[in-house]
């Protein structure tokens, strides 16, 4: 305990040895990213940072691991590229490629251990990425139908685009976007699903992202 100024501020634990790893997003954000933090305590962590937020953070990936400072570490200085403008444990990546580096390093998955969103929780997540997703269209990054898209975290699985707006073929069924991306990873909420999706070595999110970009540099060229 420390004392400055007569007031009295408790040092907050280092936190070593074994423990958790997480990788967190929030919907609430137009861009991919992702909090990479740790914790002895994984769910008390996660509800703690949910404290106070109008869309809860949701954890695609944790792991346990054997010395989560080294762990964390190591993820930071990986990854240290995507910090773009955030602070902190922050950074403009999606979460699959962190948990890609993260499963070597673990000794089990944890993901299940981290907190559920409600309900009403998972209501307003969708409502979020329902508003967010009926704004991309196929047409407006450039992909024709027939084209091929691979799952961002397994590019084993891949859709034919089925129109010009944002439905694909998967094993004889259509699908938006969205929906099957929310079903081939298993989460019970709904996903922003351009982040999910990829095209020519991009997601469709960072295609639309880079088109749109280029698009205001011909303007702002005018």
């Amino acid at each position: 305990m420390t004392t400055n100024n007569n007031s009295t501020v408790e040092e907050q634990p280092i936190e070593t040895g074994e423990g958790y790893i997480y990788i967190i997003e929030n919907e609430a954000f137009e861009t991919p990213v992702v909090k990479i933090g740790k914790a002895k305590n994984l769910s008390q962590r996660i509800n703690t940072l949910n404290t106070g937020v109008p869309l809860p953070f949701t954890c695609p990936k944790a792991s346990k691991v054997e010395d989560m400072s080294f762990v964390e570490k190591f993820l930071h200085q990986t990854f240290h590229h995507a910090k773009g403008p955030w602070r902190g444990e922050f950074f403009q990546v999606e979460a699959w490629r962190v948990a890609a580096v993260l499963e070597l390093l673990e000794v089990e998955d944890a993901t299940e251990l981290a907190p559920k969103p409600t309900k009403d929780e998972v209501d307003s997540i969708d409502t979020a990425n329902q508003r967010r997703n009926r704004r991309f269209t196929f047409e407006m990054v450039k992909i024709d139908a027939g084209a091929n898209l691979t799952l961002a975290a397994d590019e084993e699985i891949i859709v034919r685009v089925a129109d010009n707006k944002n439905k694909v073929e998967h094993e004889g069924n259509e699908y938006t976007i969205s929906r099957l991306a929310q079903e081939l990873n298993g989460l019970a909420y709904g996903v922003q699903g351009s982040k999910y999706w990829m095209y020519e070595g991009e997601t469709l999110q960072e295609r639309r992202e880079r088109l749109e970009a280029g698009t205001q540099e011909n303007v702002d060229a005018e």
